[in-house]
């Protein structure tokens, strides 16, 4: 029982580990020929978004910025799922 108590603590401490890294690693995405740039870690957290001013007369700039988001957070979820098999071995689901 104490084995898979110690078991339990090392994964959690794998993890910790894992949250730092992802929040250290980054993803940067560019579209519409770098009019529109942003940064993003392996957290999920969008760092930086930069969108030059010609694309705000865009009609169409709230379905650009979505399709852009979503694309930088599966970039985000291929870091995490990297990084938690190189620290856990483990493969996560969702990740």
């Amino acid at each position: 029982m104490f084995d898979k108590i110690k078991d339990l603590m090392q994964l959690q401490g794998k993890l910790q580990e894992l949250k730092k890294q992802l929040a250290a690693s980054y993803a940067d995405l560019e579209w519409f020929s770098g009019k529109m740039k942003m940064r993003i870690n392996g957290n999920q957290e969008i760092i930086r978004l930069e969108i030059e001013p010609s694309l705000f007369s865009d009609i169409d700039l709230n379905n650009k910025l979505l399709r852009c988001i979503n694309e930088a957070i599966q970039k985000s979820q291929s870091l995490a799922a990297k990084a938690a098999k190189e620290i856990t071995g483990f493969t996560f689901p969702g990740l």
